[in-house]
């Protein structure tokens, strides 16, 4: 079973960054009704809770509650406001810490990682669990579902120190520090000792895996014998291709729905787990597709929400239509390393190229942008960016040519819309600018300067294509 926090907050983007910054997976709820609704069904190893709530809630009125539905799980209030009267009203109700927003990660780790630690003695003075995996600190014994060892005092204190932390990233010297209180110990030792753990693991046949976070420390993860096969759901092929490729990165399959009706039917009929579902489609958008799919499957389906509009109540329909996690366009390679953490903890996220591609050859495209997209290939870094090109190319004209013959505005939006992700995913800002200007203004029905700014979007749309035809011609000769 794996290790996960809840967060009860209106706002959708606090969730994921609890998530990015502990590396622990997350669930979250925009108020406490539908927590309190469903409790019995989830069993979290901390809760997070924001003290101002939509319809005027204030989130500690239903910390004592919580309390009595979780006994020994931290629970940490968050609030841009913080009071003497209402903190102290969150602690006396049962509440363990605060964090202030917005939130800072070392402060949140800190803070995490002391309550973990003394609820964790609070719940059993001898017993830690994390996985299938139970430690008995009395009696010095390491148990999986299959087989059990006893440990040496020093190795007894080492998963003890990464037990406790639930699948958080303890530090190197945090990690010293328990096992040898404070002494100088060679990186040798360390080692040593780390793979000492690594072979108990093997020898009680755990599901648990210790992973070593270059440049950050270690933490215990569960072991997934094969990578999940993750449902792109998008109508933007470049979008499609610059993802698969991402996800290809990491070892991970993936399979593509145009819109959310075939998403809907993959699902059923392949049974996938994780869907990352763009918004606006064709024939059935993202949301009612992620409602229909979390219905299907009773919501153990996981839903990454690509966002190309990144105002509220685009966010807000996300979160209402269930999706667990949101991402905003274009997609980077940082968002699918989260994803992966999230599907596959162990499926080589530390993988890294250095790639050697000259971006300063565009005039037109944003060069840090392409500089990241050359870290998604491992075989051709040149050869990969001009196959988004040519995708490019071959499946932007058309939706160009469409806006000279179209006078509907629902239409031009949808166009513009699906341009923006286009030239958003080859890094062409200025071209997804005139994009963006084209949707509002048909949105707001301004036929007066609709005509205009498909005018200037052509013109952009003209510089980047010469740009990149240019670059194809000198790379030709």
């Amino acid at each position: 079973m794996k290790s996960y926090f809840i967060v009860v907050d209106d706002d959708p983007s606090v969730a994921p960054l609890i998530s990015k910054v502990t590396g622990v997976e997350v669930i979250s709820f925009p108020e406490t009704q539908k927590l309190l609704g469903g409790s019995k069904q989830y069993n979290p190893k901390a809760l997070f809770l924001d003290v101002y709530l939509a319809n005027n809630q204030l989130g500690t009125e239903f910390v004592s509650e919580i309390r009595t539905r979780w006994s020994y799980i931290p629970i940490i209030v968050m609030t841009s406001k913080p009071s003497d009267s209402i903190l102290k009203a969150a602690l006396q109700n049962g509440a363990d810490d605060f964090i202030a927003k917005p939130i800072n990660a070392e402060e949140l780790r800190s803070r995490l990682s002391s309550r973990l630690e003394l609820r964790n003695q609070l719940s059993s003075s001898n017993i830690l669990e994390f996985g299938d995996l139970t430690l008995d600190h009395k009696r010095k014994l390491l148990c999986s579902s299959k087989k059990e060892t006893f440990l040496t005092p020093q190795l007894c204190l080492a998963f003890e120190n990464l037990m406790v932390n639930q699948g958080m990233v303890v530090s190197k010297d945090s990690f010293v520090n328990h096992i040898w209180s404070g002494k100088k110990v060679t990186n040798k030792a360390i080692e040593k000792k780390i793979y000492e753990m690594r072979q108990l693991l093997v020898e009680v046949e755990s599901k648990v895996e210790l992973n070593t976070v270059y440049g950050k420390g270690y933490q215990l993860i569960h072991r997934v014998s094969e990578a999940p096969k993750i449902l792109i759901v998008d109508d933007n092929e470049v979008n499609c291709e610059l993802v698969a490729a991402m996800l290809k990165k990491f070892d991970v399959k993936s399979e593509v729905a145009s819109d959310g009706r075939q998403a809907v039917e993959l699902v059923k009929e392949k049974g996938f787990e994780f869907v990352l579902m763009d918004c606006l489609m064709p024939v059935m958008d993202g949301f009612e597709a992620t409602s229909k799919i979390k219905k299907h499957t009773g919501g153990s389906t996981k839903v990454f929400g690509m966002l190309g509009d990144k105002d509220d109540l685009t966010k807000q329909k996300c979160v209402d239509a269930g999706m667990d996690h949101l991402f905003e366009k274009p997609i980077s390679l940082e968002d699918i390393t989260q994803v992966v953490n999230i599907c596959s903890p162990n499926s080589g996220v530390d993988k890294r190229i250095e790639a050697e591609f000259d971006c300063s050859i565009f005039k037109t495209l944003d060069h840090d942008y392409l500089k990241e997209l050359t870290e998604v290939s491992d075989d051709n870094p040149a050869e990969f960016i001009y196959g988004l090109f040519e995708l490019f190319t071959n499946t932007s004209k058309s939706a160009v040519d469409s806006l000279d013959h179209t006078a509907a505005h629902e239409s031009t939006q949808r166009l513009a819309h699906k341009l923006r992700g286009m030239a958003e995913n080859i890094g062409a800002r200025s071209l997804a600018a005139a994009c963006e200007r084209l949707e509002d203004l048909a949105e707001e029905h301004n036929a007066d300067e609709l005509k205009a700014q498909i005018d200037i979007l052509t013109s952009e749309y003209e510089v980047v294509m010469a740009d990149i035809n240019q670059v194809k011609l000198s790379k030709a000769s």
